[in-house]
């Protein structure tokens, strides 16, 4: 009895001293990612030469072509008549864009918390509509934090505009995060 009495008395002071011990550990400045901001004109949606990959999202396949997602950047579009030799053929500059999908020949992807439809044919490009603010709060994630990111982050200001990516950067008094 006396045994079981002292373990838990040497218990109850282990959690005693580490909850006395726990820290809120002030940070001044860190390493981290800071928003890449775009407005006006810089939105506009257009057809430009294929470019080389970098932050790839989602894939998706229409007959005879593969449109791959670049995160924040737009869509590559690859023709895929040889699969043995898939081309590069354009590049749909989307800024802002997280995701995408097709249905009816027509794009459905994101631009911000904007909402667009495009149609593409190969050659010609055209936007179809562009719905404002559609993604508001939890979610237009991507507006609010990087996407697939921990660590601490420039705290995104709507005011600023529409967030087109991330860059690497010092954070002073850095108030956001992610786990």
């Amino acid at each position: 009895m006396k045994l079981n009495i002292l373990h838990l008395t040497i218990l109850i002071g282990v959690i005693i001293m580490a909850i006395g011990c726990t820290q809120q550990i002030s940070v001044t400045s860190a390493e981290g990612l800071r928003p890449i901001y775009a407005s006006g004109d810089d939105l506009n949606i257009s057809l430009q030469e294929p470019r080389s990959y970098e932050q790839l999202g989602q894939i998706v396949y229409v007959e005879p072509y593969i449109l791959i997602g670049e995160v924040y950047r737009g869509i590559h579009v690859v023709d895929n008549r040889d699969p043995n030799f898939p081309t590069k053929l354009s590049f749909i500059n989307i800024p802002g864009a997280s995701t995408f999908t097709v249905g009816n020949g027509v794009i459905y992807a994101t631009s911000g918390k904007d909402l667009v439809t495009v149609t593409y044919d190969g050659e010609l490009l055209s936007e179809q509509s562009r719905i404002a603010n559609y993604f508001n709060g939890n979610d237009a994630i991507d507006q609010i934090s990087p996407i697939n990111y921990s660590g601490y982050f420039e705290c995104v200001d709507p005011t600023q505009g529409t967030v087109i990516g991330w860059r690497e950067d010092i954070i002073d008094n850095p108030e956001c995060r992610t786990d």
